[in-house]
């Protein structure tokens, strides 16, 4: 007989295969991949298996632990055997007389089987309080000297309650299928020294599976691992020796600081105590914490979760010197809610705009740099996956000279520094047009916009060529003399105003274009965008009305 109810992780055995079990009925043991039940006298052991997803592998093959002292945690270790004994009861059967639970677990990957005996032995199905006492005992139990165990055995009879542990090679029901538990079990439970059976599957997997640094979203760290019925904070984490703990305590403290308040929270492990709770936020352009977590770290040895611990281990405890400003934008976000975008504190379409107006005043062109992919023959300014932009030459396919900024402006000031020492390199040719940003004159309110023409140079206007305009003279855009409406591309519906018509005196600089077809109109005319309106120019000698 099989006693219990499935949860997610739970496995029996039929015909010679473990198959996950979806639940118990009358008609037999119900399971992922077969239509009809299986008889339970067809059903032979039952597994509890899990192994968490894979994170990714680093770069780096995890540390040794760290130098220092280890802190005493009996205590803890003997408040989570009562309450591993306090989920066993709860889960068994009335009736009970004996139950043994027997769990073996590496890194991320835990099995257990179970037996009760009433009037007779049976197979035992754990509740999830059971496996999740027992994830608790081991983290808590870990020792650098010996890591966390990988063997337990849970005895439970009338008269009392036995917990034996043990830090051998495991002896699985289904064994892994490759080195992963042994890797993760050194990446989270990091050990002086690794036995043979430990080191070598978890330095292949290392070998097989590791990745270049990636990009990755930005996350909250949890400063408790939840609460309990009365709303009380816990977190069953493995400790830190005495030197990791200065180490990470530095890491907290580093980074960007997001937000402050200069009051304090209450301690919610010991209300006793005055408020002593920082409230500020830091990134590292990965994650986002609360102070807070160095604050309980100090005050009560709570260790960060898991995978930021694992995080700051990756990067020997050096916070970043700087943080990019899309990175600190989007942990902003996180902590107050919003749009990153919002929150950036240096816009980079300026940053950009600033970078074009000095090329361009410098007299390069446009075809020799890009904001928006690599450029081979040119340079680039591109955004990374991290938030970083990166500026770099890209010659032959090959990238040369590449340099990183945590913001658009550091990287739009290198990108014009870069190219003013090769400037000859980029010039313009004298018969490529401008973009609009290139023109040194832009048309004044109310005249049409850069580009409403093709084809736009800087050009002068030589001593006696003849312009001419319709309206008044407050505007700064003419035509070649002579040029139709339709060829201004003036909307048929709009007046005309009174014309003029205007000789050169003394030949300056214009901005020249051919009016595009629009409103129904040929387009096709000629225009020139003035340094000063009209009537300035008139008034200092630079044109005469005739």
């Amino acid at each position: 007989m099989i006693l219990g109810e499935a949860i997610a992780g739970t496995h029996v055995l039929v015909d010679g295969t473990y198959s996950p079990l979806r639940e118990l009925s009358e008609q037999g043991a119900v399971l992922d991949g077969r239509d009809q039940p299986v008889p339970l006298d067809q059903v032979g052991e039952v597994l509890f298996a899990q192994h968490d997803a894979p994170a990714r592998v680093r770069p780096e093959f995890p540390a040794p632990a760290s130098y220092g002292v280890f802190p005493d945690r009996a205590e803890h270790q003997r408040d989570l055997e009562r309450a591993l004994r306090e989920a066993v009861v709860a889960g068994l059967p009335d009736g009970w007389q004996r139950a043994v639970v027997d769990c073996t677990a590496l890194g991320n990957r835990i099995e257990i089987t179970a037996a009760v005996t009433t009037d007779a032995e049976h197979r035992w199905i754990p509740t999830q309080d059971v496996v999740d006492a027992l994830r608790r005992h081991r983290n808590v139990s870990y020792r650098p000297e010996t890591g966390a165990w990988t063997a337990a055995r849970f005895q439970l009879d009338q008269d009392g309650a036995d917990l034996r542990t043990g830090h051998d090679e495991p002896n699985w029901v289904v064994g892994p299928e490759d080195g992963r538990a042994h890797y993760e079990e050194l990446r989270y439970y990091p050990r002086a020294t690794a036995p043979k059976w430990l080191l070598d599957p978890a330095w292949e997997h290392y070998g097989q599976h590791r990745e270049a640094e990636q990009p990755e979203p930005v996350r909250m760290v949890q400063v408790f691992d939840g609460r309990d019925a009365e709303n009380r904070p816990f977190a069953h984490r493995p400790a830190l020796t005495s030197v990791e703990e200065r180490l990470v305590a530095h890491y907290l403290h580093g980074g960007e600081i997001l937000l402050r308040a200069y009051s304090s929270d209450p301690d919610e492990v010991d209300p006793q105590r005055a408020p002593a709770v920082p409230k500020q936020f830091h990134t590292d352009g990965t994650w986002v914490w609360p102070l807070a977590l160095a604050y309980y770290l100090n005050e009560h040895g709570i260790a960060p979760p898991r995978d930021f611990l694992d995080h700051i281990r990756s990067r020997n405890h050096q916070p970043p010197a700087e943080v990019s400003d899309r990175a600190a934008a989007d942990a902003k976000a996180l902590v107050l809610g919003g749009d990153p975008r919002a929150l950036l504190r240096l816009s980079p379409a300026k940053a950009m705009d600033i970078a074009r107006g000095f090329i361009s005043a410098m007299g390069m062109s446009t075809r020799f740099y890009s904001f928006d992919e690599p450029l081979e023959g040119g340079w680039s300014m591109l955004l990374g996956t991290d938030g970083w932009w990166s500026v770099f030459r890209l010659a032959d396919g090959e990238v040369h000279n590449r340099s990183r900024f945590p913001d658009a402006y550091a990287a739009a000031a290198h990108l014009i520094g870069a190219m003013s020492l090769t400037r000859t390199e980029f010039l313009r040719d004298p018969d490529e047009p401008l973009q609009d940003f290139e023109c040194p004159y832009e048309p004044m309110p109310g005249e049409p916009p850069l580009d409403a023409y093709d084809n736009k140079f800087a050009v002068v206007l030589r001593e006696g060529d003849e312009v001419d305009r319709f309206g008044e003279p407050t505007g700064n855009t003419v035509f070649v003399a002579g040029t139709t409406l339709p060829q201004r591309s003036v909307p048929p519906q709009q007046q005309a105003g009174a014309y003029h018509r205007y000789r050169v005196v003394k030949g300056f600089e214009v901005v020249s274009g051919v009016a595009k077809p629009d409103f129904g109109q040929v387009g096709g005319g000629t225009a020139f965008v003035l340094p000063n309106d009209v009537q300035n120019l008139v008034a200092d000698g630079w044109l005469v009305e005739v």
